[in-house]
């Protein structure tokens, strides 16, 4: 009976609204289950990342602005000199990414998508938390007064992070 509630609350590659669906890092296949709800993104993404070099999840970024998706970024300062970063492809791509200087490290690792899917935990957009480190990665189909909270702290720190 549980399991065909938990499909009943299915809805594409999403999820019904306050289910949790988290994945776990090595062996997760979490870059890939993220790369797969941008795929799907239909409005917009805003992502807030420690540290961004993982080159698929760039590059799913850069295919929605591609699409006409509003899609924003705001990274730690370290990116900016990062050898590995994806910061210029997304640039590149036309994505506005702006560095978050006013903390000692900016450490949120958290996209939204399309206004409901909340996507958070310790992983970072990297490889590294793709295949080496132990990381969680936590898909949210938030309440729109969840999701409100996410945002207005994204924009919290775009309002002081600078080009």
């Amino acid at each position: 009976m549980k399991k065909i509630f938990l499909a009943c609350l299915m809805i594409g590659p999403t999820l019904a609204w306050g289910f949790s669906d988290p994945c776990f890092s090595p062996g997760g296949r979490c870059a890939q289950k993220l790369v797969m709800e941008l795929n799907a993104a239909k409005k917009s993404v805003f992502v807030m990342a420690y540290s961004f070099t993982h080159p698929e999840i760039g590059a799913a970024l850069a295919r929605c602005k591609k699409a006409g998706l509003d899609v924003r970024v705001i990274v730690n300062e370290k990116n900016r000199n990062e050898r590995s970063s994806v910061v210029p492809l997304l640039q590149a791509a036309g994505i506005p990414v702006t560095f978050d200087r006013d903390f000692q490290i900016m450490h949120n690792k958290v996209m939204i998508i399309d206004d409901q899917l909340v996507v958070q935990g310790s992983f970072n957009f990297t490889k590294s938390a793709d295949l080496r480190n132990g990381e969680n990665l936590n898909f949210i189909q938030a309440e729109p007064a969840v999701v409100d909270k996410y945002k207005a702290d994204f924009f919290h720190h775009q309002q002081h992070s600078q080009p």
